[in-house]
């Protein structure tokens, strides 16, 4: 069966991409100051030692200490305060200016983008329906969904993931998490704990994952949860996620009078890709707590619907 016969993708959006992205203000000179920066900290070190040990207690010896502390103080300054007082003038900077153009309900909104510090650079969430025997009214949506993590922050970042789902108390057939875990720098994090919460199901790796800057982690999880047989599904993520993909399994024989529909919510409404007969992909950025909607029904149902409406 042709894709386009059993999937109809419907195009969101996107709003415009802010990318917090390492400061480019740099002096063109920077690799001559800095041997300039630490023979000025030697020099001044020579200027406190040399006359404390060989002329103590002369008027001249007083100036050259005084002037070797004023030597080291300002190679200190220089490699230090004046780094993280430009680094902060610009982000002062960027959010007086976003401060001025953006209406003040939006200020924090943007704020928390321009503050994130994990990004999803790799995104896929894979889904199959299946059948349940005992009920033709229930599915179970079998799904898998795999993020690449990076840390794009300053400073070392820690990851307590936790994933959910509900359960609906079928009698024929129950949600689950099958399995959740992540992998950095070849190690493996697979162990995790599950609670009931309400009618929610919770995993939470028993480990809490240390992501250094630049590095990146490999996060999967696999969840089977039942649902109606015209039902939808949304899965939502608290990074932005940089073309995200999704694959739809054609379903089985038993499941061939349902249509399937798939969207992302965001604002593009052109940019999105079909790859072969299963898989969409979105060309650009979703959000944090954007979704991803997958929804189906009966085709015939559908049908005569719209013709007694």
């Amino acid at each position: 069966m042709d894709r386009q016969s059993y999937i109809t993708p419907w195009y969101g959006t996107w709003p415009p991409i802010i990318k917090r992205e390492e400061s480019n203000m740099k002096l063109n000179n920077k690799a001559f100051l800095l041997p300039l920066v630490l023979l000025a900290f030697f020099f001044g070190i020579l200027l406190i030692v040399l006359p404390l040990l060989f002329a103590p207690n002369n008027w001249w010896s007083d100036a050259l200490v005084a002037l070797g502390i004023a030597l080291v103080t300002s190679a200190i300054l220089g490699s230090t305060i004046e780094w993280l007082f430009r680094q902060r003038l610009l982000e002062d900077v960027f959010k007086a200016s976003v401060g001025y153009i953006l209406h003040d309900s939006l200020k924090a909104e943007v704020g928390a983008i321009y503050n994130q510090k994990i990004l999803c650079v790799k995104h896929t969430q894979e889904y199959d329906l299946r059948p349940v025997s005992q009920n033709q009214d229930l599915v179970l949506l079998h799904y898998k969904i795999r993020r690449d993590l990076k840390n794009i922050g300053n400073e070392d970042y820690s990851l307590n993931q936790i994933t959910s789902l509900f359960e609906w108390f079928h009698r024929e057939a129950g949600s689950r998490i099958i399995e959740l875990g992540c992998e950095i720098k070849g190690k493996q994090y697979k162990d995790f704990a599950v609670q009931k919460i309400t009618n929610r199901i919770e995993a939470k790796l028993n480990e809490t994952v240390i992501i250094p800057r630049d590095e990146k982690v490999i996060l999967w999880y696999e969840i089977e949860e039942v649902k109606h047989i015209s039902d939808i599904h949304y899965e939502m993520f608290a990074f932005p996620t940089i073309e995200p993909e999704v694959i739809f399994h054609e379903p089985p024989k038993e499941l061939k009078h349902l249509d399937i529909n798939v969207s992302f919510g965001t604002r593009e409404q052109k940019n999105l890709a079909k790859i072969g007969r299963d898989t969409l992909r979105l060309k650009g950025t979703m959000l944090p707590y954007q979704c991803i909607e997958v929804c189906w029904w009966n085709r015939e149902d559908a049908k005569q619907w719209q013709k007694n409406h």
